[in-house]
């Protein structure tokens, strides 16, 4: 029995990169496993070379030319996978030292499960804690219109462990930003099954550059755009997930518009201002969605 870990390393502070990978080594250093390391950005290649060097494990680390991005980055590694299981790992969070040995015990006594996830702690860019994150609780295997994907991703992606056929059936769609929920929901409608391990078995780190600001927009049509093939029954492919994402970005004027209210949206959220909110819901056709998200998944209790 072999684990391989995935990680892909774009521009991650040395610091955060080697918390993260001696984090995971401590984890398996009872098991047989290969750390397969993907390297998206050529000026620190030789940098990771370095400190791997100093490591004791197998490390099998890959070199991207160019910049290719996270999915195909992951889809690299994929296909040097040679173990039974994998593992996600981020290349700034920090792994549990029991994390391995419990979810491995976890997922060979729930059989039905092809992927699981646990509970998180988040902590900030000098790693004090800051808060956790709870996941979805309950194994959900077929397409249900009730389902918490629809309102929230079931698994925190760094979380992920799988049985290897999982990645190399399904890989990742090459999207900019979201690529673990459309994996999620792929899963979901070819009958796979899917659920967590309810313990806080990774550090998660809070960025001060928010991804959701960044990349808010992307986020939101993507979700959009899953959730409406999810409840039509359509097959999620990466072709009809391109043709309805491409559908909103013709519409300028929304893009537009959420881009204008987007910060005071997510300030809202967090200091919890409600007046905010309401204006931004009732500006921002997309905000007004995401807010009926957010309002679902608080009403289930997920």
């Amino acid at each position: 029995m072999k684990i391989s870990v995935l990680m892909a390393i774009y521009k991650e502070p040395l610091g955060y990169i080697e918390d993260s990978i001696n984090s995971t080594v401590k984890s398996l250093e009872s098991f047989d496993y290969e750390f397969i390391i993907v390297v998206d950005n050529p000026n620190l290649s030789p940098v990771i070379e370095d400190f791997l060097k100093k490591l004791d494990g197998n490390f099998i680390i890959h070199h991207n030319e160019n910049n290719i991005g996270l999915a195909n980055s992951l889809n690299v590694a994929i296909d040097m996978i040679s173990g039974d299981y994998v593992m996600r790992m981020d290349a700034d969070d920090i792994c549990h030292p029991d994390r391995v040995k419990k979810q491995l015990s976890y997922l060979n006594e729930n059989d039905d499960l092809c992927l699981i996830g646990s509970d998180i702690i988040k902590i900030d860019n000098s790693g004090n804690r800051v808060g956790v994150g709870i996941s979805v609780k309950g194994k959900y295997n077929s397409i249900d219109l009730k389902c918490p994907i629809l309102y929230r991703t079931l698994c925190f992606h760094p979380t992920w462990f799988a049985k290897s056929e999982v990645f190399r059936k399904y890989k990742y769609n090459d999207l900019k930003t979201s690529q673990d929920l459309d994996f999620q929901f792929r899963l979901l409608q070819s009958g796979e099954s899917i659920g967590n391990i309810p313990e806080k078995l990774l550090y998660y780190r809070i960025s001060n550059e928010s991804l959701s600001l960044k990349k808010g927009w992307e986020q939101t049509i993507i979700r959009y755009s899953l959730n409406s093939l999810f409840k039509s029954g359509e097959i999620i492919n990466f072709v009809n997930l391109t043709n309805n994402i491409n559908m909103f970005k013709s519409k300028k004027y929304l893009k537009k518009v959420f881009e204008k209210m987007h910060v005071k949206f997510i300030d809202a959220l967090i200091n919890r201002h409600i007046l905010t909110l309401i204006f931004c819901c009732l500006f921002s056709p997309m905000h007004f969605y995401k807010m009926i998200l957010i309002i679902k998944s608080k009403l289930l209790g997920k």
